[in-house]
């Protein structure tokens, strides 16, 4: 997969109405098979950088539970971690919707079982 194939599907989940009330926005990983690699957005009605669990209390998934962007790539969850969250930073900095994700307190990637890496910090 490339950056500007992740790109574009950002572009389609934000191009629909945004529910109100989102804090926090997770793009939440998993692997499904060796090989098999899948991401989804979800929107949150909290956000907290010192609670991972935050994601959680999920206000919508902009239907990617359902229809998740699934990849095939020969590499390590560690790997698929870093061309993510390389992708989400260049569509935090270049991408048309961009705004719409900054505007919540915060935004964050990971593996659900995982740490989560974030890319805007809430201003104190």
């Amino acid at each position: 997969m490339t950056s500007e194939v992740f790109a574009n599907w950002v572009n389609e989940l934000l191009a629909g109405s945004v529910p109100e009330g989102i804090e926090g926005y997770c793009f939440n990983l998993y692997q499904d098979d060796d090989t098999q690699w899948s991401v989804e957005l979800v929107g949150a009605a909290f956000y907290d950088e010192e609670n991972d669990d935050w994601p959680c209390e999920e206000i919508t998934s902009f239907g990617t539970r359902e229809n998740p962007l699934e990849w095939e790539e020969e590499t390590d969850s560690a790997t698929v971690l870093s061309e993510v969250s390389q992708w989400i930073a260049q569509y935090l900095n270049e991408g048309p919707r961009a705004a719409i994700l900054q505007e919540a307190k915060g935004v964050a990637c990971g593996f659900v079982d995982g740490e989560l890496v974030y890319f805007k910090k809430t201003e104190e």
